[in-house]
């Protein structure tokens, strides 16, 4: 088919009968474009008739629609040779590779839209091999003057380029990838950056022209994404020469407002989305590029947080509330950078960010204080342990998070008891200690009233019984067994014997497997044997694994230390089936064992990679009740990494200690009762632990 009026008015006619209501009509014409679709420049012909304004709107939409359509069907092929078995020619396939990009900065935005979706299916086949010419081409259209088509010409090209560099964020680095990036990086990013820094030059030119500056806050708003993508892998030389630049202007971007820019019930506003991108991108600078970012993380945080306190919460603006996720995760990650590296400026964030916090929480700003509260958890465990007595504002804060009504809001809850938990850690015996009653108020509320909350009382009470003294404690042993016991009875769940399991194995690990006994038996005489049998027997193996460790340990004092457990009434009838319940329990896990600093810290950098894809894209863990900061996730503790690095070790010592007081009782014991299987893992562990039985 020759490019010719002739063939084009034929062309134009079957195309206007697709848009025919009569159907078989339009099924005819379907039918023939189908037909002639093999034939050489039929593809050429469809971008023909987009092109030309002559031509009825109508139709050049239904050309550009049929050429996207006839690419994304044809161009993935692989074999591109043979007109068998693929309708685009090697010839018409360089003719469209030659034309589309300049077509599409020519076209009407409508035009331009399905174009742009073209060139992402071409360029994900074809970029960089096959097509050499496409960098260059975008790059051109960039160094054109500044007009209104010039900025729907730029946008078009902005919009293409992101298409094919956003795979950059999340394919695995490898040698080949780390070309393409380079390639990208030298012929496309220096002239990105001046088009950047002239977008930047411009718009103050133009404020009173809303239209015009809605066309270069979406060049901008593309920018940012193309930004995010061409850093994702590896810092990139040239962004690493321009870092202050790129910084400068975030800086004053995030500070910038317009009237006209604001979001609507109808729009959600570009100058949000704007800001929206650059915290995203501030984000991976602070987390990935941490060194580098640390001059102007501190300024980017008091940036982030006025921005917060500006936002207007009302129903128009629900893009808004939803990216609302995104400022605090930057904040948080801004926070963790700075303070990991410097722990004097942790002083600093909390001059700048608790005035902030004080109209948040007076004011009640329900979509910004489950937020407010794990930024303040986040700081406040960031205060070394034992150290000077913390910031007075803290003590005041305290008060506050005490008010009954203050935890009536569900999403309220997780960050409140994490905020407790770090109150009781860094000042258990002073701030923490004149307010006992009130803190074991709120644990049993939530364990007695809360089938959803009450894992966030059991954390709380665990976290007292950790850092406080048995002497501040005891006098509420009583009460507090009562509440779990009287919640058993009523309410019991998979979820609630888990977290009585590993209460008990703290209690134990701090005051002993004695005390634990006496303290349920003094519920009910004998009560301790039920204990076992029905909570700790059948469910012990089903602890998650982080707590694994902890019940391990505690489970291997139960069954060494008391007396009523090794030669009393419990001895016959709970040692040797609790037994096999802890060896069920090793065995299940792999993470008890001891892990070296290399290991650990891959899997640190595992857990923040996994973290990074999580807050700032994916984000599956954000629900309406409660928005988990992603970047602010309380680290699990290991309490003892030290003094016991291998639970399994530990257990071979203690039964080594017992067996030698009680030679021969033990050991026939488990000879006679544990199944080969169970006795091979005995022999394992005394092997690793440098000990024989007795």
């Amino acid at each position: 088919m020759e490019i010719n009026d002739q063939n084009l008015e034929a062309l134009a006619t079957y195309l206007r009968k697709t848009l025919s209501p009569n159907g078989d009509e339009r099924a005819e014409a379907e039918k023939t474009l189908k037909q002639i679709e093999r034939n050489e420049n039929y593809s050429a012909l469809l971008l023909t008739l987009c092109e030309r304004s002559t031509i009825p709107d109508e139709i050049r939409r239904a050309s550009v629609i049929t050429f996207k359509n006839f690419v994304k069907r044809n161009w993935p092929s692989l074999d591109a040779s043979s007109s068998t078995t693929n309708p685009i020619s090697i010839r018409d396939r360089n003719y469209i590779k030659e034309h589309i990009i300049d077509l599409m900065t020519r076209s009407p935005e409508h035009i331009q839209q399905q174009l742009s979706d073209a060139i992402t299916v071409i360029g994900k086949c074809d970029f960089p091999d096959q097509w050499p010419t496409l960098l260059d081409t975008m790059v051109r259209q960039f160094q054109q003057p500044s007009t209104g088509n010039s900025f729907q010409s730029i946008n078009g090209v902005l919009k293409t380029a992101h298409s094919l560099f956003e795979r950059f964020r999340y394919e695995q680095k490898s040698d080949e990838l780390w070309l393409e990036i380079k390639l990208v990086l030298e012929k496309f990013a220096p002239a990105f950056t001046d088009l950047f820094k002239s977008l930047m030059a411009y718009y103050p030119q133009k404020e009173s022209d809303t239209i015009e500056m809605k066309n270069i806050f979406d060049s901008l708003y593309v920018c940012i994404k193309i930004f995010y993508d061409l850093n994702a892998q590896e810092l990139p030389e040239h962004f690493e020469d321009n870092l202050t630049l790129y910084m400068t202007h975030f800086m004053t971007l995030l500070s910038y407002d317009h009237p006209n820019l604001h979001s609507t019930r109808h729009d959600p506003g570009i100058l949000d989305r704007v800001k929206t991108e650059i915290c995203r991108a501030v984000a991976l600078y602070a987390d990935n590029y941490s060194d580098e970012f640390k001059p102007f993380a501190q300024q980017f945080a008091l940036a982030i947080w006025s921005l917060l306190t500006r936002l207007n919460l009302s129903p128009c603006f629900d893009d808004v509330k939803i990216n609302v996720q995104l400022p605090f995760e930057t904040i948080t990650v801004l926070i963790r950078t700075s303070v990991t590296q410097n722990l004097a400026v942790l002083s600093q964030f909390e001059q700048v960010l608790f005035p902030v916090f004080t109209p948040i929480f007076a004011e009640d700003i329900a979509e910004f204080v489950p937020y407010a509260l794990q930024i303040l958890g986040f700081l406040l465990e960031s205060h070394p342990s034992g150290s000077t007595p913390l910031p007075e504002a803290y003590r005041i804060l305290f008060q506050s998070i005490l008010i009954p009504a203050f935890w009536d809001r569900s999403g309220n809850i997780p960050a409140l008891s994490r905020l407790l938990q770090a109150y009781i850690d860094k000042a258990g015996d002073t701030i923490v200690l004149e307010k006992i009653t009130i803190v074991l108020g709120i644990f049993q509320r939530l364990v007695s009233q809360s089938k959803v909350h009450d894992h966030e009382g059991f954390a709380i009470l665990n976290s007292l019984v950790v850092h406080l003294s048995r002497l501040h404690l005891e006098n509420y042993f009583k009460d507090i067994f009562l509440v779990i016991f009287t919640r058993l009875t009523k309410a019991k769940t998979q979820k609630l014997i888990k977290c009585i399991i590993i209460f008990f194995c703290y209690f134990i690990v701090k005051y002993g497997a004695q005390e634990l006994i006496t303290q349920v038996d003094n519920i009910q005489a004998n009560m301790f044997q039920m204990v076992i049998e029905r909570l700790f027997l059948p469910e012990l193996s089903k602890i998650d694994e982080n707590d694994k460790k902890l019940c391990a340990i505690g489970v291997t004092h139960l069954l060494c230390d008391p007396i009523p457990m090794i030669s009393g009434i419990y001895f016959a009838h709970l040692w040797l089936p609790l037994l096999q319940s802890l060896l069920q329990l090793f065995e299940s896990s792999n993470e008890l064992q001891t892990m070296s600093a290399a290991e650990k810290k891959k899997q640190a950098q595992e857990e923040a990679d996994e973290e990074l894809l999580v807050g700032l894209d994916d984000t599956p863990d954000y629900t309406p009740a409660f928005s988990c900061l992603a970047f602010a996730k309380k680290p699990h503790t290991d309490i003892f990494s030290t003094s016991i690095p291998d639970a399994r070790c530990h257990l071979a010592k203690c039964l080594h200690a017992l067996t030698a007081a009680h030679p021969n009782q033990f050991l026939n014991l488990m000879k006679s009762g544990l199944s080969t299987e169970h006795l091979s893992h005995i022999q394992k562990y005394c092997a690793l632990a440098n000990v024989t039985l007795i």
